[in-house]
C-alpha cells in the first residue's frame, strides 16, 4: 500500500524526535534564563506561558520537520536564535505593550516587525557560525551506533543491508572482489548542489572488505578518501531474530565525521533511516525513509532565488 501524507508525517516526527526535542529544550532554556536577567517584567513568570511556549514551538518545529525533513540545520539554528532573542524578553515585552522604553515608544506592529527582523538576522548569524565551527572541528575516531527493527527475516535483512561482491541492491552497486579481499561500493544520494542549490544526484564510493561473518554477525572494514587522506572504518553488524522480524545492530568506528556531521547523524537518527531506505527498496515496498526524499531546506530554497543560473 502506498504511504499516505499522514504516514509520512508520523514517520518524520518519530524519526526526527531528537531534533524536535532538542529544539524545544533550547527555546525553553532561553525563556528560563531570561528570568535570571529580569525576573520582574517577564512573560515567563507565569508557568502557563512557559507551557504554552513549549506547545507552540513544538508545533512549529514538528511542522518544519514534516515539510523539510532534511532541514535540520535550519530548524536547530532557528531555535537557538529564538532562544537568544528570548533572553531579551522583558524588554521586547515592554516594546510590544507600547511602554516608553524610549521617548514616544513604538507601535505594536512595528515592535513585532523589528523582533521578526532581529530573529531572522540572528538566525543567519547563528547558522553561519554553527556551520563554520561544525565543519572545522574534527571528532577523531569514535563509535557510532545504529539499531533498527526490520520486519523481515535475518537472511533478507542481510542481503539488503550488508554489501556483497557483484551485487546491486537499491541503487548500491558492489563491484567484483579483488585479490586483497576488497571490493568497490558505489551509491548515490540526492542533495543540494553547492553552486546552484538545485537538487542533484551525487555519487559516493568506498572500498569494503569482509573480515569474518556467519549467518547472524559480520565484522568488516571499509576505506574511503576524505579531503586527500584515506580513512578506515571498523564495522560490526548483528542480526538478532525477534518476533515479527529482525533487530539489526550496526557499530562503526571511524574518523569520518566532523562536529557538524556527527550532530546530524545523531539528531536525524540517520543510521536507522538509511537502513530502512535500503530494506524497503530491496523488498520492493514504497518507503517512508527521509533518505529517499528530496533533500531540501528553507534556506536552500531561499538561496536558489538569489542564485544566478547559466552564464552571464
Amino acid at each position: 500500500m502506498k504511504p499516505t501524507l499522514l504516514h509520512h508525517a508520523a514517520y518524520r516526527i518519530y524519526r526526527l524526535r531528537r531534533l524536535i526535542s532538542v529544539s524545544v529544550l533550547v527555546v525553553v532554556l532561553g525563556a528560563v534564563l531570561s528570568l535570571a536577567i529580569s525576573p520582574d517584567f517577564n512573560l515567563f513568570r507565569d508557568p502557563l506561558n512557559l507551557f504554552l511556549l513549549m506547545l507552540v514551538w513544538g508545533g512549529i518545529v514538528s511542522s518544519a520537520a514534516v515539510a523539510f525533513p532534511a532541514g535540520w540545520i535550519d530548524v536547530l539554528t532557528a531555535s537557538v536564535a529564538f532562544a537568544l532573542l528570548l533572553l531579551a524578553t522583558p524588554y521586547l515585552q515592554l516594546a510590544v505593550m507600547g511602554a516608553p522604553i524610549v521617548e514616544g515608544g513604538i507601535s505594536d506592529h512595528m515592535a513585532i516587525l523589528l523582533m521578526s527582523l532581529a530573529w531572522f538576522m540572528v538566525w543567519l548569524l547563528v547558522m553561519a557560525l554553527f556551520i563554520y565551527a561544525g565543519q572545522n572541528l574534527p571528532m577523531g575516531k569514535r563509535k557510532h551506533h545504529t539499531r533498527v527493527f526490520c520486519p523481515a527475516p535475518p537472511d533478507r535483512v542481510r542481503r539488503a543491508l550488508c554489501p556483497l561482491p557483484d551485487t546491486t541492491v537499491a541503487g548500491r552497486i558492489c563491484g567484483p572482489e579483488e585479490p586483497s579481499g576488497f571490493f568497490p561500493v558505489r551509491y548515490e544520494t540526492a542533495a543540494p548542489n553547492g553552486d546552484s542549490f538545485a537538487i542533484a544526484r551525487q555519487a559516493h564510493s568506498y572500498r569494503y572488505r569482509i573480515l569474518h561473518e556467519d549467518r547472524l554477525t559480520r565484522q568488516s572494514e571499509a576505506t574511503v578518501r576524505l579531503e586527500g587522506r584515506q580513512s578506515r572504518s571498523e564495522i560490526f553488524e548483528r542480526l538478532e531474530p525477534v518476533e515479527g522480524g529482525t533487530l539489526y545492530t550496526l557499530v562503526e568506528k571511524h574518523d569520518h565525521f566532523n562536529l557538524l556531521s556527527a550532530i546530524g547523524f545523531w539528531i536525524n537518527d540517520f543510521g536507522a533511516d538509511h537502513a530502512l531506505a535500503y530494506l524497503d527498496e530491496a523488498e520492493g515496498h514504497p518507503s517512508l525513509a527521509i533518505f529517499n526524499q528530496r533533500q531540501r531546506s528553507p534556506i536552500s530554497i531561499v538561496s536558489r532565488l538569489f542564485k544566478k543560473t547559466g552564464t552571464p
